[in-house]
Order: structure tokens, then sequence, then C-alpha cells
């Protein structure tokens, strides 16, 4: 058990410091942020100011040392956009951003579920094509791509929503809707998948062999899970237990 913990903590450690390694390189590959920070047409020595005043100027192999010597004393520098410390930028955003992941999970299974049952009843009809189709289009489309046109459409063009903030009911739909999409999409085939295979189970195929309808079918299963004491398969379980 300890070996087995002390492999799962090193490859921890080894995938952390690859996806540092990974992002700090790949950012650099970029250009210089220079280029974002300061306006179209700032002098050879605003930049040269920029870079010294950034460490940009050092050598990538020294920025990154550096960069590492900071991480491990939890110290990842300052937010050129915000200008305060990173690590308090990242601590303020936080809490909104798990009070919204935890409402887009919350209305996906709300509507994920639902749609996987009807897909399950009407299984390679119309509506079941439909929601397949539908569901494995959101599960493809990219978050960004749904964001930025998001944003252009109903935020620049038509207006309805902000583009930004957490002031008002209206700024959480885009950045819900946007997280909402691919999960949605999976939930619903898991769902789906779930609901035929247990609508194809012996016991339900028994029971609709005994005449029971879909309704009584459905009661009657919660009761025997529930063990009420009206259920008529509280002592044996559902035909054919």
């Amino acid at each position: 058990m300890l070996g087995f913990l002390v492999r799962r903590l090193a490859s921890s450690v080894v995938t952390i410091v690859g996806v540092v390694v990974i992002v700090f390189f790949l950012a650099r590959l970029t250009g210089s942020p220079a280029n974002l920070y300061l306006p179209e047409g700032a002098s050879p020595e605003r930049y040269a100011q920029f870079n010294r005043e950034h460490g940009f100027d050092l050598p990538l192999g020294e920025q990154f040392l550096r960069f590492l010597g900071g991480a491990l004393r939890l110290d990842f520098g300052d937010s050129i956009w915000q200008q305060r410390p990173a690590l308090e930028a990242a601590a303020e955003a936080m809490p909104p951003t798990l009070l919204l992941a935890a409402v887009a999970m919350v209305l996906s299974l709300a509507v994920a579920v639902p749609l996987g049952a009807v897909a399950a009843r009407r299984r390679f009809r119309a509506a079941d094509r439909l929601i397949t189709f539908s569901s494995l289009t959101t599960a493809s489309i990219p978050d960004f791509w749904f964001a930025l046109v998001g944003v252009l459409v109903l935020s620049i063009q038509l207006g309805v929503l902000p583009t930004s903030g957490d002031a008002t009911a209206a700024s959480w739909v885009l950045p819900v809707l946007t997280l909402m999409l691919a999960p949605v999409g999976v939930l619903t085939q898991v769902t789906r998948g779930a609901m035929i295979d247990a609508l194809g189970s012996g016991y339900v195929q028994n029971a609709r062999a005994r005449g029971l309808g879909s309704t009584r079918l459905s009661t009657d299963t919660r009761c025997a899970t529930r063990h009420c004491r009206s259920s008529p398969w509280q002592a044996t379980g559902p035909p054919g237990w």
C-alpha cells in the first residue's frame, strides 16, 4: 500500500512539473507580452523598459528558473493586467468560479437526465434521433468558440446580455450556457445508454411480459427498491429475481 502511494505521489509530481514546463514555454512562443500590453506605435525604448521591468529581457532558461523558484515559495509573480500579485487575483476569482461551475453542473444534470430518458424510451424514433444529434453536436462544439460567438451575437450585436461581470442574473446566462454545452451532450448520451440497459434487463422484460405497464412498472420498481409495505414485490422482489 505504501509503495502504491509513493508511486502515485511521484507520478503526480512528474505530471505537475511537466504541465508547468509546457505552459511556461508555450506562453513564451507567442512572443513578448509587451506586444499585448503596450499600445501600437510604442517606442523601442518603451518596449525595452517593459521587458526589463518584468524580467522578459533575461535568457529563457533564467526566466524559467526564477519562475520555478518563486512557484516553490508560492510566489507566482504579479499580474501584468491587474498590477497585483497573481496568487491574490486567482484566490479572489476562485469563489465565483466554483459557484459558476456548480450551477452549470446542476443545470446540466437537470437538462441531460430527462433528455436521455426520453431518448431511451423513444429509441430509434424521431425524438431519439433529434436528441442524439443535438447532444453529439453540443458535445463536439468547442467551449471557447461558443463563448466568442455568444458574446458577438448576444452581447455586441443584439445587446441582450452583458459581456462580463456578475452583478445581475443576466451576467450569468452566457457563462452558464457555455459551461453547460459539453456536459449536457455527454451526460445525455450516458443517461440514454444507462436507460437502454435498464429497460432491456431481465426483470423489466419479465414484468412487461406479465402485463405491467410503464407507469405501474416504474412505481413498483421504486417501491421494491425502497421496501414499500404496499409493494407486491416486497417479499420476492421484481418478477424474475
